[in-house]
């Protein structure tokens, strides 16, 4: 909400209320997904690879290795030095901490986007 609030919603011309935001997120988010869900064949194995977001931010160095041998890319020892002091720096940000959603917002969003869910063997499991 807060990214397109700030991006799309600033940038239009009429009133929206935040119903309707919300609305338009669930909305984009799984065309947007369903989309690369049935194209993402078309990419060739050695040029794709999916990654968890919290595998990423669990073992940084070790899931950017992979991700370099995975799409065959070269350069890592050349760059992992620099790479771990990032990561160094990284490790002190912290993120930004917000509310746990409501039961009625997990459902809504369950219903909408449980094809994702589903493909990234996500659970669906409502927390309090």
């Amino acid at each position: 909400q807060k990214l397109y609030r700030s991006a799309v919603a600033n940038s239009r011309l009429q009133a929206q209320d935040h119903e309707q935001d919300i609305e338009e997120i669930l909305r984009r988010y799984v065309e947007i997904n369903q989309t690369y869900l049935e194209e993402r064949a078309l990419i060739p194995a050695d040029r794709l690879i999916e990654i968890k977001f919290e595998d990423l931010v669990s073992n940084k160095l070790a899931v950017i290795a992979q991700i370099y041998e995975a799409i065959n890319l070269s350069g890592f020892n050349e760059i992992e030095s620099s790479l771990k002091e990032y990561i160094e720096v990284l490790d002190k940000y912290e993120a930004s901490k917000f509310e746990p959603l409501q039961v009625e917002q997990q459902e809504t969003i369950i219903n909408s986007w449980g094809f994702y869910f589903e493909a990234w063997n996500y659970s669906t499991t409502q927390r309090n």
